[in-house]
């Protein structure tokens, strides 16, 4: 799956987004701004919550990985993704996070076109 906005793509999880996510998740600058951070994770815990998202239920979420359209790597930058979807009562938490600190506050997160698909869902 590859979603395009102005600035930024959305793709699939990769395995090799491990080591870059646990960089970032370990970061305190970056890891005040995650909603499910706790304490610091380890490799194995981090490969554990990254294999989650490769098996996750799409009927209870989805999550993307969020890189920059002009790089041809699609080099991790950070994720979005709809959690806790409840389709009877029409209900899912949006999250999205750019992780790489050098892009903060440049308004990524926003043209995420993930966060353009949550209308439809609401609809």
């Amino acid at each position: 799956m590859l979603l395009v906005g102005e600035r930024v793509k959305l793709r699939e999880y990769r395995r090799t987004d491990v080591p870059v996510i646990q960089k970032w998740f370990n970061d305190p600058e970056v890891n005040r701004y995650i909603a499910f951070w706790v304490r610091p994770y380890s490799l194995p815990e981090t490969e554990t919550l990254f294999e989650s998202q490769l098996t996750q239920d799409p009927n209870r979420g989805v999550g993307l990985v969020i890189c920059l359209k002009d790089d041809p790597e699609e080099t991790y930058i950070g994720g979005c993704g709809l959690h806790d979807l409840d389709l009877r009562e029409r209900f899912a938490m949006l999250g999205i996070a750019i992780l790489r600190k050098d892009l903060h506050g440049q308004g990524l997160g926003q043209d995420a076109p993930y966060s353009s698909t949550v209308s439809t869902f609401s609809a």
